[in-house]
């Protein structure tokens, strides 16, 4: 994916939200501050200054401040966007999608607090990246994040025989409704966590039973790689119907 500019604002499109993204540059890293776009600053600016909280596809709140800058009546995300940007380990390139979502205001109609939905993305392979310090391990926090995708997903919690085996099971219902493209004999799909992806076979051990199954030798090298352990929470998340891409996200387990 490429991009003519740094940002791109609409208030029109993905079914009329207020949205914009941000391309990550070395300087925002250097400054520990993000600039808002200047075509939402002049129509929002009015009442921007403040607070502000972004909500990430976790449910994870981050407070931080929207700060005025110099004479060209420039907006900043900071004092708070450094602890965002480290949790996200945010490098050149990467790119994050705002949604401007509401405002809460005192009784003398100055703002209080603006709330924003973000996303954030690596910048080489597209996929979402997730926050180091994700510890939802909680029934709501999973719930919450399944909730907020507009994309199918479904979980699994890690039991001892899912973290020996190199099984991982699909439930039927969502390998046939979303799924019902591969061949569930020999089929393949894509895991993504992290930057990365996986290719993974899909194994199909006779009818009537509930479960499709994920049988790959690198579901193994995935728990492994990216330390799953038992009582963790894999989310599988459907983002890609015709690449048939499953981005993967685990809510870690114990402590």
């Amino acid at each position: 994916m490429s991009f003519s500019s740094e940002e791109e604002y609409s208030d029109d499109f993905f079914h009329g939200g207020v949205r914009f993204f941000k391309v990550i540059l070395e300087q925002n890293i250097a400054d520990q501050r993000l600039m808002l776009p200047m075509r939402f600053t002049r129509q929002y600016g009015g009442f921007l200054e403040g607070k502000a909280t972004l909500l990430d596809t976790y449910g994870k709140k981050w407070e931080m401040d929207i700060s005025k800058k110099g004479s060209n009546e420039s907006f900043w995300f900071q004092n708070g966007w450094e602890e965002f940007s480290k949790s996200y380990s945010l490098a050149h390139g990467d790119f994050a999608v705002f949604e401007y979502t509401s405002s809460c205001y005192h009784d003398d109609d100055q703002n209080d607090s603006l709330e924003f939905s973000v996303i954030v993305f690596d910048g080489e392979t597209q996929m979402e990246k997730e926050t180091s310090n994700l510890k939802m391990t909680s029934t709501v926090g999973v719930d919450m994040f399944m909730s907020n995708s507009n994309s199918p997903c479904f979980k699994h919690e890690v039991t001892p025989s899912y973290f020996r085996a190199k099984l991982m099971p699909i439930p039927q219902e969502f390998f046939e409704s979303f799924l019902c493209g591969v061949d569930d004999t020999m089929g393949w799909i894509k895991l993504g966590y992290g930057g990365k992806l996986w290719d993974v076979q899909i194994g199909h051990h006779g009818p009537g039973l509930r479960y499709r199954r994920i049988e790959f030798a690198d579901w193994k090298r995935f728990v492994e790689e990216n330390s799953v352990r038992e009582g963790d929470v894999c989310v599988f998340e459907l983002i890609d119907d015709r690449e048939l891409l499953l981005q993967v996200h685990i809510f870690r387990g114990g402590n």
